[in-house]
């Protein structure tokens, strides 16, 4: 990865202003984070279910 790949700049620059609002205060940060953990609580990806192990009841 290189360094100054923009995607990375484009996150670190968000979470710079996030601190920022919060006056880069770490306590207020986590709060932040937590506030918005709780308002998000759906997952943003979900994982397929993993299959059940085979056996020799299943097995083909």
């Amino acid at each position: 990865m290189k360094k100054d790949d923009p995607t990375i700049q484009r996150v670190r620059d968000a979470r710079h202003q996030i601190s920022a609002a919060v006056g880069h205060d770490p306590q207020k940060l986590v709060e932040y984070y937590q506030q918005r953990q709780q308002q998000n609580r759906q997952p943003v990806v979900s994982t397929p279910p993993v299959p059940a192990p085979a056996t020799q009841d299943n097995a083909a």
